[in-house]
């Protein structure tokens, strides 16, 4: 669309241009801008073909006097157009299209032709002459032979990290627009933390689905540690998370929700299982399995060894709560987790955490000043009713 009204400005620009000037003078421009076409393009066929064709216009002009204007115009016109079509004709076949990024991508990903053109339902010299062109128009080589195989050249390497993006903002963008077009239904993208996804969304979920105005909404569900939400929510990848409270996003809104209590679990047998309740100073003597740097829990246990004044022993760090249990149940150390369902499937024992600070707030977030489509709004709505309702 945009394209046609560009040409449909342009031709009217050229309508007005005829009309105004003289014959002569719009022959010449005519003449000239053929001949730059082939100074240019080298085309010299059709260069050729369109200097005749004015020439012929010229001659019969003068033949038929009172013609000159409206033929001059004709003229001019002819040959923008004749110009215009040598555009989209030899250069417009150079500009890629969304199919062969796909193409590049697929290839990419397969490094073999013969599979990639069954993957994407198309033939393989259909597919060898797409790359080509994609290659001649870059004036790079994109791939290499290996074997029987091709593979990303350095420019090929490079290309694909900006091809993979473009066609993720592409998605996202098909994406947006289906929820936004969606009559009575709708999606949410939503994720969060492991430690809630055993009972807490779940169960949030399933209260939002009974009511039958929202049957028809979908969702989309992740998991991943906060600083992981976070920038995937900025990115528009999720419309809403369950996270821990980061204090330097001022363009995310943090609503807590649910408050999580931290325990300590520690294999079975272990001296400390007698305990009821342990303290900071109680497992230090232990190694420790502790989350990863990124995880909204390791700011919360390494703030309580800091008050505590004593330097944790962590053995191994992990991103998610079961493969610390598992590590424990192996008798490889003790951890400070949030108070799992998912903690009876492994051989260890939970202890009460004695400390002032032994739990966790969670938060729902979203992006400050983005628009929510209505399901997203509507499921946002709901958890934060229910769960003032609870606490």
């Amino acid at each position: 669309m945009e394209i046609a009204e560009k040409t449909l400005k342009e031709w009217k620009t050229e309508c007005l241009f005829a009309e105004t000037f003289g014959f002569s003078i719009l022959l010449r421009i005519c003449k000239s801008i053929a001949k730059e076409v082939f100074r240019q393009k080298r085309e010299f066929l059709f260069a050729f073909l369109v200097i005749k064709s004015i020439d012929y216009f010229y001659l019969f002009c003068y033949t038929f006097g009172k013609y000159k204007k409206r033929m001059a115009a004709i003229s001019f016109l002819i040959c923008c157009f004749l110009v215009r079509l040598f555009r989209c004709t030899r250069m417009g076949g150079k500009v890629m299209n969304l199919n062969q990024l796909y193409y590049f991508k697929t290839l990419a990903e397969l490094e073999h032709y013969t599979k990639a053109a069954e993957k994407l339902n198309i033939s393989q010299p259909t597919l060898s002459h797409s790359i080509s062109s994609m290659e001649k128009e870059l004036g790079a080589n994109l791939f290499e032979k290996q074997g029987r195989n091709v593979v990303l050249t350095k420019y090929g390497r490079i290309y694909i990290f900006y091809v993979e993006n473009a066609l993720t903002q592409l998605e996202l963008g098909k994406n947006q627009i289906e929820r936004l077009v969606s009559e009575g239904g709708g999606h949410v993208g939503l994720a969060y933390m492991t430690s809630v996804g055993t009972n807490f969304v779940p169960g949030l979920i399933a209260g939002f689905l009974d009511d039958p105005q929202n049957k028809n909404i979908s969702f989309s569900c992740y998991e991943g540690n906060t600083k992981t939400l976070l920038y995937n929510l900025k990115r528009e990848k999720y419309d809403l998370i369950f996270c821990s409270m980061v204090e330097a996003e001022s363009d995310v809104e943090f609503i807590p929700v649910y408050e999580q209590s931290l325990v300590v679990i520690v294999p079975e047998g272990h001296p400390l299982e007698s305990k009821k309740k342990v303290t900071i100073q109680d497992i230090c003597p232990y190694p420790l399995v502790s989350y990863t740097k990124e995880s909204g829990m390791r700011r919360i246990i390494d703030d309580m060894f800091t008050k505590a004044q004593i330097m944790p022993n962590i053995l191994c760090q992990f991103e998610d709560v079961n493969s610390m249990a598992g590590l424990v149940a192996a008798n490889q150390g003790i951890a400070i987790v949030t108070d799992n369902p998912a903690l009876e499937n492994y051989h260890v024992t939970k202890l009460e955490l004695d400390t002032p600070y032994s739990r966790r707030m969670v938060y729902l977030a979203y992006v400050l000043n983005r628009y929510l489509p209505p399901a997203v709004e509507k499921f946002k709505d709901y958890t934060i009713q229910r769960t003032k309702e609870k606490r």
